[in-house]
């Protein structure tokens, strides 16, 4: 029809401004899928990256709600408290600490429930799955307002051989090696006496 109705030098300048038209979007559309696909694959391989290196970490990081209900609990799990990482899914995180320390931790979770974003540190006795306690450092921070992660991140470091270092150096500083008994520091420690 349209050699017909639009005269022929009309008619082939109107076929080279549509066949530019459709080369010009065939190229856009090139391009954007090319962002995309580049995007996607930078994607993909920043995350594979994160899940690595948390899966690899020698430290347990545990995400949990808002009701501190376990989300997602790192491989070390195993390693560092002889816990299936699956089994902590659903459990409070608090059911791990050791009941002298609860105040503690409840402490360091109010604090970042206040302070969205920012981490607190709180050195706690946790229990391990045998039975014992182990030392932890536990940084909390608050990520519920970020939607990549949607949660509370506990992030514990084991700390046994720090605190038991710890103690033997306040022995050391404050009771005689041999016989036991308080060491003139030792003394006014307990007195509250200086020298």
């Amino acid at each position: 029809a349209a050699p017909t109705l639009i005269p022929s030098p009309e008619a082939h300048g109107l076929a080279l401004v549509t066949g530019g038209l459709t080369e010009f979007a065939c190229i856009i559309i090139a391009v954007t899928t090319r962002r995309r696909e580049k995007a996607h694959l930078a994607l993909r391989q920043s995350e594979e990256r994160f899940r690595s290196l948390i899966q690899n970490v020698g430290d347990l990081v545990l995400v949990t709600d808002d009701t501190l209900t376990i989300q997602y609990a790192s491989p070390s799990a195993w390693t560092m408290g002889g816990y299936i990482p699956e089994d902590l899914v659903g459990k409070p995180a608090y059911e791990f600490a050791d009941p002298d320390h609860l105040p503690r931790v409840f402490d360091a979770l109010q604090e970042s429930i206040a302070a969205p974003g920012k981490s607190y540190t709180v050195e706690v006795r946790a229990l391990h799955a045998d039975g014992n306690s182990i030392w932890t450092e536990i940084a909390v921070t608050n990520l519920l307002d970020n939607p990549s992660v949607n949660g509370i991140v506990l992030n514990l470091h084991v700390i046994t051989e720090r605190k038991q270092l710890e103690e033997q150096l306040s022995d050391l500083a404050f009771y005689d090696t041999l016989t036991k008994i308080p060491n003139r520091h030792g003394c006014c420690r307990k007195t509250g006496r200086n020298r």
